[in-house]
Parts: C-alpha cells; structure tokens; sequence
C-alpha cells in the first residue's frame, strides 16, 4: 500500500526528527509561551530560612518549591498543548507538498556547467522513494534522484558558502530568491532548481528533508 492510502504513515515521527533551526518554516512557540518568573525574594530570617514575617510572635512561614514547581509544571502542560497543533499543522503541510509532488510540479532546472536554464517539474513516486524531474523539452535529459541520498539542500547563501555555485551560474536577485541546491551523499550531482517564489522555495526544504527522513526510515519500495 503507498503511504498516501494510509495518510502518509510515518510523517509524525519524521516531523519530530527534523532539526528546527536548518528550517524556515520553524515554528517558535517562545512568543506564545507563558514565562513564570519566581515572586520577589522573601525576607531571609536570621537563621537562614526563607519565609515571611509574622506580624506578632516572630514566627516565619517556611517558604518551599512547591509553588515555583507548580508553576513549571503548567508551564510545561501549556506548551505542550500549544504544540500539538503546531505539529498537525506541519504535517498537514508535508502531505500536500507530498500530494503535489506526486501530480508534478512546474520549476525551473539550472545546468551547473553552463548556467542553462529551461522548464521543467519534480515529481515524487507514490511511495515517496524517487525524486524524477522531468524537462518540458524531451531533448533535455531527465533525472531520478534516490531520496535516500539527499545530504542537504542549500538555498542561494548556504549554496554560496558551500562553494558549491560556479562561475557559469549567474543569477539575478528574483532568481537568486528561488533557488534551491540539491546535494547528494553518493556520487550524484547536485541539482539546481528554481521554484515559483522564496516561499515555495523554503517549502521545498523544509518538506523534503521531512519526506528523506521518512525515506530513509521507512525500509525498502513496497512496490520493487
């Protein structure tokens, strides 16, 4: 059964996986959290207890933990709830990058060796295993990636300080704003992509680095 018939399984854990500070599409939850600071420190007593004054008597009221304690442990519940969302949210968001990428989307190929541009789409297979990108004109040459084998995807500046850019490749500010630079663990060369805009470029990375986790972890094509 591909992963689509059964809600692409497997996408939970890969979300959890995935190091939120390579990703744009990050979602901090530190705005939104509550911050319990401790009361204003106590009076200290003269035998080194915390506590408050007794207005008669001199006795003093122990202070303990247990209130900042509390405090944490709500903290702590809240931010999980706000969470939950967060991470259905963004799992939503893999599987209709995933739904798209198996219809074919329309992007932009760059050659590394001379700077060529010309149109093109990705697309993933149903079992979410190959990553294909297919030329509008069939004279140009097709392309099926194992999704096993991305090390890293880079944008502009990433690709930039990666050296990874030749001489040959020169691009304007837009296009510079939508590229994306496929690197590989074996011996495949980079890809070069341009997608729609800056936004669906970072999409793009995010989404892919989920889908070749779950890839990676999901054992071998049902379909081999």
């Amino acid at each position: 059964m591909p992963p689509f018939a059964g809600g692409l399984t497997g996408t939970c854990c890969a979300c959890d996986l995935v190091d939120g500070g390579e990703d744009r599409f990050q979602h901090t939850l530190r705005n939104n959290k509550e911050v319990y600071e401790p009361v204003a420190s106590p009076d200290r007593g003269r035998d080194g207890r915390v506590g408050h004054d007794a207005p008669q008597g001199g006795h003093k009221e122990v202070g303990t933990s247990a209130g900042l304690s509390s405090a944490r442990m709500i903290g702590s519940q809240r931010c999980d709830e706000q969470q939950i969302p967060e991470k259905a949210r963004l799992q939503e968001l893999v599987k209709e990058f995933a739904k798209r990428a198996v219809r074919g989307v329309p992007c932009t190929l760059v050659e590394a060796d001379n700077g060529r541009m010309y149109p093109a789409s990705y697309h993933v297979d149903q079992w979410l295993k190959k990553l294909t990108f297919k030329p509008d004109n069939l004279g140009d040459r097709r392309r099926v990636v194992d999704m096993t084998q991305i090390q890293e995807i880079f944008d502009y500046e990433g690709a930039t300080s990666m050296f990874l850019l030749s001489g040959a490749i020169a691009l304007g500010v837009e296009d510079r704003d939508r590229l994306l630079v496929i690197k590989f663990s074996d011996n495949t060369p980079s890809v070069f992509l341009l997608e729609a805009s800056s936004a669906e470029r970072d999409r793009f990375i995010m989404c892919m680095k989920i889908l070749r986790i779950f890839a990676q972890t999901d054992g071998p094509d049902d379909g081999a």
